[in-house]
């Protein structure tokens, strides 16, 4: 049975997102729907205004006070989580069009959203994108020194540089200390390899063959292939 939800979780700079993006840009897109999450943190420069629903780290902490969020996390300094009124709509929306919602979040809010949906009937399931660590660590330093530059061309501070230095020194010390146990700490229904030589064409065929989007496509015999590699125990 086609899932309801696919959630999608991975560590920082896994392809999480990129992946997501491109399966939007496919031929399958009118089948989709992705459910916006909410941050805290600043929009980044060419991000989109509905990339998420950013909000000041005031109206977050009033959301959590009225239980609006499904779950959230401080990752990085900054807050992301999950609202339940944005998760509800997406769902609805994928329903009325006989498709499927897609939401990225972080590996434990992943196991949150699951249990909720499953407590309120609707079928998901939770796919890890799993990119080994060191290329995770080179995609961040690649994207600290993009950022440093782009800081510095615009006059920036030596504060502002040294800000931005310890920001990425928190998500490298995150991904060695935290991150490298994500993938055998949940039980996740799905893992898709990123590792070396991967493309992320790869990646959206798999997805696809998960869902089921395209019956006809040879991914599909990739998701039987993954069905069948499912950690012991797992549902």
């Amino acid at each position: 049975m086609n899932p309801d939800v696919l959630i999608i979780a991975g560590g920082s700079a896994s392809g999480k997102s990129t992946v997501v993006k491109e399966l939007m840009g496919t031929r399958f897109a009118p089948h989709l729907t992705t459910v916006l999450t909410t941050t805290t943190r600043s929009k980044r420069e060419g991000e989109a205004d509905n990339a998420y629903n950013f909000l000041s780290t005031t109206e977050f902490r009033e959301g959590i006070d009225k239980g609006k969020f499904i779950e959230f996390d401080m990752v990085n300094g900054n807050f992301y989580g999950l609202q339940r009124d944005d998760l509800q709509s997406s769902v609805q929306k994928a329903k009325e069009i006989g498709g499927v919602a897609i939401v990225i979040l972080t590996p434990p809010g992943a196991m949150a959203a699951k249990n909720f949906l499953s407590e309120s009937g609707i079928h998901a399931v939770a796919t890890f994108i799993d990119c080994p660590h060191e290329q995770q660590i080179v995609r961040l330093v690649s994207r600290f020194i993009s950022e440093k530059r782009k800081l510095e061309s615009a006059g920036g501070e030596p504060s502002d540089v040294r800000g931005l230095a310890d920001i990425y020194a928190d998500r490298l010390t995150h991904v060695k200390e935290v991150e490298n146990k994500w993938a055998v700490d949940f039980d996740w229904d799905y893992k898709i390899n990123n590792g070396e030589g991967r493309q992320i064409r790869d990646l959206v065929d798999e997805i696809q063959a998960i869902i089921s989007i395209n019956p006809e496509s040879p991914a599909i015999e990739k998701a039987a292939v993954l069905e069948s590699s499912r950690t012991p125990g797992m549902s």
